[in-house]
């Protein structure tokens, strides 16, 4: 699986969207990866499968995962954002889009389908 990757300036708003399917329906987690006790932002907005980040700093820079979990297995997925000095431009939301599949048979493991 290759990382997705997104580059944006400081300030700019960050959307990270991470769907799943299965049964029963799957729960979704936003964590941040790369080690070093790094956490979600505090007023980061976290909900279902959507991690919003109002405006992006240095420190949101790195990776963050989606994991996806049933009964029938867990699968997770890692999106990398980079954080660059601000250009001045306008800000936009910036979108990443995740599909996973969970299997309810516990012998079939569930992976991520990208659109």
């Amino acid at each position: 699986m290759e990382p997705r990757r997104l580059v944006v300036d400081v300030g700019y708003p960050v959307e990270f969207r991470c769907y799943a399917t299965g049964y029963p329906p799957p729960t979704l987690e936003w964590t941040r990866g790369g080690g070093g006790g790094r956490r979600i932002p505090v007023d980061a907005v976290v909900d279902d499968g959507l991690l919003r980040l109002r405006a992006a700093g240095v420190e949101d820079d790195g990776e963050y995962l989606c994991t996806a979990m049933n009964v029938a297995g867990s699968d997770q997925q890692t999106a990398i954002l980079t954080v660059t000095a601000a250009h001045g431009q306008s800000a936009s939301s910036r979108l990443i889009h995740f599909t996973l599949t969970l299997s309810s048979s516990s012998s079939q493991a569930p992976r991520f389908l990208h659109l």
